[in-house]
C-alpha cells in the first residue's frame, strides 16, 4: 500500500515495499516523479531507483530499479520519528 511519511524537513516521503523515495519533481497537475532517498556516500553508492505516481495515490509505477535491498523495518522507525517530531511541536513554547 501507498504510505506517505514526512522527511526531516517536513516534505513528503513515499514508502513502497521497503523502499523510500522523496519528490524529485511535480511534472503537471497530478503526476509526481519520485527518486530513491539513498543519495550515496563514499561507502554507499547512489541509487538510481525512480517511481512515478498520479498525485499521492496508487498505483506506483517503478521506472528504474534499485541497486540495494529493501528495508521494510525502517518504515516503523520513520513513523516513530515523525510522531516524536509532532509531539515536540505540541510542547514547543
Amino acid at each position: 500500500p501507498l504510505v506517505i511519511l514526512k522527511t526531516q524537513r517536513g516534505g513528503p516521503k513515499l514508502s513502497n515495499n521497503g523502499y523510500f523515495y522523496t519528490v524529485d519533481k511535480y511534472t503537471n497537475a497530478s503526476k509526481i516523479e519520485w527518486k530513491c532517498e539513498r543519495t550515496g556516500s563514499k561507502q554507499i553508492p547512489k541509487c538510481k531507483g525512480r517511481a512515478h505516481s498520479n498525485g499521492f495515490y496508487e498505483p506506483i509505477i517503478i521506472v528504474t530499479d534499485h541497486n540495494h535491498l529493501p528495508d521494510p523495518e525502517r518504515e516503523f522507525c520513520i513513523k516513530t520519528q515523525n510522531q516524536i517530531s509532532e509531539k515536540v511541536k505540541e510542547y514547543d513554547y
